[in-house]
């Protein structure tokens, strides 16, 4: 009787340990974008982005994504940026809970503006790295993660929460 009851806690935890999804994924998500450019210019303002990945492993994933920070400004100038980024990501998978960090380069646009309408634009690519966790509901996730570019020079940070599903 031990034995069938062994084989079946086994087979119900193979099951568990495959939930994490591979395959083609999409998402979008929103959060606290944070410009500190040479401390001179500090602001927030609502970040938006949009995802597309391969989950290639359970541990293992390419990511590409695109985000517009928004703008932030002060009496006498104004930042506005965004950001394309491809990314690999490193899962460690939980029962419906991963947890990663991802690394890769960013190709950076910013746009400064002070009173006098001198326009000063940037675009560079730099690294750029992320971590966070997300929760799996069937195809469906839940992301909340950190991420921090090199715009204009300076860092600029994204606190986000995103939405992703994963075509089966």
């Amino acid at each position: 009787m031990k034995a069938p009851l062994a084989l079946l806690a086994m087979a119900l935890a193979a099951g568990t340990a495959h939930a994490a999804d591979s395959g083609i994924y999409v998402g979008v998500g929103a959060g606290s974008s944070n410009f500190d450019v040479d401390e001179a210019l500090d602001g927030n303002d609502l970040g938006l982005k949009a995802i597309v990945g391969v989950r290639l492993l359970d541990s293992f994933a390419l990511e590409a994504s695109y985000i517009d920070f928004g703008k932030t400004a002060t009496e006498t100038s104004s930042v506005k940026g965004s950001a394309l980024g491809a990314f690999a990501l490193g899962f460690v998978h939980f029962p419906l809970l991963d947890v990663f960090a991802k690394a890769g380069l960013a190709k950076a646009d910013a746009k400064l503006s002070d009173l006098e309408n001198l326009d000063t634009s940037d675009k560079s690519t730099d690294l750029a790295w992320g971590f966070g966790a997300q929760a799996h509901f069937g195809s469906f996730a839940v992301r909340g993660e950190f991420e921090q570019y090199q715009l204009y020079n300076a860092d600029q940070k994204l606190l986000s929460v995103s939405f992703i599903y994963t075509f089966l």
